[in-house]
């Protein structure tokens, strides 16, 4: 059984297959790579990481076709039809992760493929080229709402999850991914943060004296005196309050609540646990579902710079748990293949 990330990061949607399946990885956003592929190495080791399908092409000894496809590009602004039949899109500037998805998808020809996006890219033109190249090969199942839907605690997180099966395929497998049941139980922000204690990067993050942008009563502050405003002035709230300014809240900027579900894990690095800590990218990654057993790249020789990779690495991606549900379907798959045959 062969599997293939596209657009899937560093790794985040292929750790539940690691050592087992994984033909490599095809990223073209520049965010996920550094020179020496660090934090792609740690986890995957000398498993092939592509800049492009043409690079993967180029390479030797590997198959052009698979079982089975994951990963979540970006929406993207240009047109999958004229990436497709020109090879190029119409504007540079645009984003084509997702056209490279497409593309790998018609040069692989997977059992399965699955992809993670907003739901609202289902309102855009690249949504509807996308079925319409892929329909005379594809039947396809979506599943869209929280990810609660698929055990992980960020209820407020809603996804889009496209599910693209061959039309050779015994249609036994339109049952098996189209279902979402699953037993695990959410967590509260408290019992989040002590999963993360467990983990001994869990501490990694800014120096208390490091300066954000925010303020409190018109001086500018630093995570030291962010985490007392917290823990004093704003003692229970979770939004961090701008008085005598147009707006409300701070945009942005929120603390998650010890007995509530977490907020969605963003990259940025304005979001705060229950004590008013900073959360450091262990905390996002178990937020994100994602074990102990990933690992995190940090050098200290250029610490600010890390942090904010690893903050990327962990949350510019979909939940652990998906592709849980997915290697759980695959297996169920599989298993009815060998039945029936």
């Amino acid at each position: 059984m062969k599997i293939i990330g596209v657009c899937a990061g560093n790794g985040v949607m292929l750790h539940t297959f690691k050592n087992k399946d994984i033909v490599a990885n095809i990223e073209p956003r520049r965010v996920f790579h550094t020179k020496l592929l660090e934090q792609w190495k740690l986890n995957f080791g000398n498993t092939p990481y592509f800049k492009s399908l043409n690079d993967y092409k180029e390479a030797k000894e590997l198959p052009s076709s698979i079982n089975y496809l994951i990963g979540a590009p970006d929406c993207g602004h240009s047109s999958i039809l004229s990436y497709s039949r020109a090879k190029k899109t119409h504007d540079p500037k645009d984003n084509i992760s997702i056209a490279q998805y497409i593309s790998s998808v018609e040069y692989f020809k997977p059992e399965v493929f699955l992809m993670e996006n907003l739901i609202k890219f289902k309102e855009t033109g690249t949504y509807q080229d996308m079925i319409e190249l892929l329909s005379d090969q594809y039947r396809f199942i979506t599943h869209e709402g929280s990810v609660k839907e698929f055990g992980n605690s960020q209820v407020n997180r809603i996804r889009l999850i496209l599910i693209g099966i061959r039309k050779d395929q015994n249609k036994e497998a339109d049952n098996i991914f189209g279902e979402l049941k699953t037993s695990k139980v959410l967590k509260t922000s408290r019992q989040l943060e002590l999963d993360a204690k467990e983990c001994p990067d869990f501490n990694y993050r800014e120096d208390p004296e490091h300066s954000v942008p925010m303020s409190f009563e018109g001086k500018k502050l630093n995570l030291k005196e962010v985490k007392k405003i917290w823990r004093s002035k704003y003692h229970g709230q979770k939004r961090w309050a701008m008085p005598g300014t147009r707006m409300k809240n701070l945009p942005g900027v929120y603390r998650n609540m010890a007995d509530c579900y977490p907020m969605t894990a963003r990259k940025e690095t304005r979001q705060f646990d229950s004590r008013g800590n900073a959360l450091s990218p262990r905390q996002l990654a178990t937020i994100q579902g994602l074990p102990g057993s990933f690992k995190i790249h940090y050098d200290k020789d250029n610490w600010n710079y890390w942090l904010n990779k690893a903050r990327v690495t962990v949350t510019k991606c979909p939940p652990y748990e998906i592709a849980l549900w997915f290697k759980k379907k695959i297996n169920n798959y599989e298993d009815f293949k060998k039945i029936s045959n």
